[in-house]
């Protein structure tokens, strides 16, 4: 599991255990114990997990349970009683949409068990979602952006539309066509295409930029210091707007980061509180903000000091450190107003250390109009042989979106997803079968397919002379991805012995079997004969020695270890 939460409240169940009082760090608490979490979405009713397999969970009531079969889903998002999911396809559905903007207490669980869908979009997919709890966003591949608006609410906003659909639909009338979105509690920012950052929605306290502290009924153009394009995301609560650029710094507008509550910073400007530190991820709701550092600390900025003041470890002013030494990359922040924070730890060692081999190139044996790869990746990843992938590839397909499918083929990922949806239907698969980790991970048990042997070298310490060799069988493919000193090894080589090495790194067999089933699964699992201080000592060692660049789920997972034994 990739999950770390913060938070007090565990009404009804909603994190999926029986505790009143969750516990402030949890690595494992005991829902997705083996699920690797691309999304998370909470309300005061339920909390929803997407994983990497499009799969999506509901935890309700202390329960949780798969709530969809058959779909590869691509993003999920909910309100307080609602969610709407978009599928690879761009079709959206929409479960317990009459409770949209409802701020009731009660609800009728059933209701969440109906889907509604738009007719609207049949001849249209859907490229992005978002919500609050009283509107619904679509953004159309066409850069058409359309709205669901809460009829219990109706003075959320008043922009400016098109005749409203039978559904419901509005479309959003704003004069250039729409790239990305972002909705926030009481606004939302839009990019369009020729690069302009918009808003509407709530200004109070400034959080969309300008003086104006009303309700915007209209897209108006807000001033950023930053090029659009730069923009990684934008998340905007009741009393601040942040914006993350990619190159890591954090800008904010509103109320929460100035040195006085009460009065308003109006343009955006950099945020300076983290010592010049780049910012690898935020979240922002209600009167806070949680903010994760470059040095791995969790900082918050809130107005609720005398919580917070409980769990920090130091204070200045209105922000708060909150933890430090994670040993793990936080991706995403997900916040919510029942006082949880859930933190999604990276998972990406395996895919960059494959994509890293991919984009040099090295150790290729097989090319695809002139783009190197290997063969053994396509046959693990597509099931089919090589060669008929590359005559379909080259007769359909220009370079660069061939390149967008070995990008998807060693990483998981690509930002030209419906080229690779056209290319699995063709040749048989489908993304929600097909998901990068858990393709590496059952090579793990496909012994026929091993092509290499590491025959691990351990001394008798009671005859210098002897020596114990132990083997294990390994994919070639799987160590020159993962290590730099495998790499290293097969470039000095000579061809008659590519098939087995050995290794004199004093290890254990014990360690190195634990290492090579990192180097699959990106994790490895304990037993009771296992000796853990030992391993986690070798394992710390393995780091260097073996030249593992993507090693911090590595060290998250051994300093989990490490504390574990220690409090016993």
């Amino acid at each position: 599991m990739n999950i770390l939460c913060l938070g007090d409240d565990n009404v009804e169940g909603l994190l999926g255990n029986s505790f009143k009082i969750f516990r402030r760090y949890t690595r494992h608490p005991e829902l997705l114990i083996d699920q690797t979490i691309t999304k998370v979405c909470t309300s005061p009713f339920f909390t929803l997990f997407l994983n990497d397999s499009g799969q999506l969970f509901m935890v309700e009531n202390f329960k949780l349970r798969p709530i969809n079969s058959g779909e590869y889903l691509r993003d999920v998002v909910c309100g307080n009683s609602f969610y709407a999911t978009l599928n690879t396809k761009g079709e959206v559905k929409v479960y317990g949409l009459k409770y949209l903007g409802s701020t009731s207490e009660s609800m009728n669980y059933s209701a969440l068990e109906e889907a509604t869908t738009f007719e609207e979009f049949e001849n249209e997919a859907v490229t992005q979602i978002g919500c609050n709890n009283k509107c619904i966003y679509f953004l159309t591949e066409t850069g058409n952006l359309y709205e669901k608006k809460s009829i219990r609410n109706r003075v959320v906003r008043r922009v400016q539309e098109s005749e409203t659909t039978t559904s419901g639909l509005s479309k959003v009338q704003i004069e250039e066509k729409v790239e990305r979105i972002f909705v926030g509690e009481d606004s939302i920012f839009v990019i369009t295409q020729d690069k302009k950052l918009m808003a509407w929605g709530s200004n109070d306290g400034g959080l969309l930029g300008n003086s104006l502290s009303e309700q915007y009924s209209s897209p108006r153009v807000i001033n950023i210091p930053i090029q659009t394009d730069e923009i990684k995301e934008i998340k905007s609560s009741e009393l601040t707007t942040v914006i993350l650029s990619k190159k890591q710094v954090l800008y904010e507008a509103g109320r929460l980061l100035n040195s006085s509550y009460y009065s308003t910073k109006v343009n955006f400007s950099i945020c300076r509180q983290f010592q010049n530190q780049k910012v690898l991820a935020v979240g922002c709701k209600a009167r806070s903000i949680m903010v994760f550092t470059e040095r791995k600390e969790l900082w918050c900025i809130s107005t609720m000091h005398q919580l917070m003041e409980t769990l920090c470890k130091k204070s200045i002013g209105s922000l708060f450190l909150i933890q430090t030494n994670m040993q793990a990359k936080t991706d995403q922040i997900y916040m919510n107003k029942f006082g949880h924070t859930f933190l999604l730890i990276s998972r990406e060692g395996l895919s960059k250390d494959f994509l890293q081999l991919f984009q040099s190139g090295e150790f290729s044996d097989f090319e695809v109009s002139k783009i190197k790869c290997h063969k053994q990746m396509i046959q693990f990843r597509t099931g089919q042989d090589p060669e008929t992938v590359k005559k379909y590839l080259e007769d359909n397909f220009n370079y660069d979106e061939i390149y967008s499918f070995f990008f998807w083929l060693y990483g998981g990922q690509s930002p030209k997803l419906h080229y690779i949806v056209k290319i699995a239907e063709n040749l048989g698969f489908t993304l929600k079968d097909k998901i990068f980790n858990h393709d590496i991970a059952k090579l793990l048990k496909d012994e026929e397919s091993k092509d290499f042997t590491l025959k691990v070298i351990e001394e008798n310490y009671d005859d210098e002379e002897d020596e114990f060799e132990e083997e294990i069988p390994v994919h070639k493919l799987i160590l020159l991805a993962r290590s730099g000193l495998f790499r290293e090894m097969f470039k000095n080589i000579n061809e008659k012995e590519t098939n087995s090495v050995k290794d004199y790194s004093g290890k254990t067999v014990e360690s190195i079997e634990k290492l090579i089933e990192f180097f699959y699964l990106d994790t490895f699992t304990l037993t009771a004969d296992d000796d853990p201080q030992l391993i986690v000592e070798e394992l710390q060692d393995a780091i260097d020695y073996y030249q593992l660049k993507n090693s911090s789920n590595l060290k998250f997972l051994l300093g989990s270890i490490k504390a574990q034994f220690s409090n016993k």
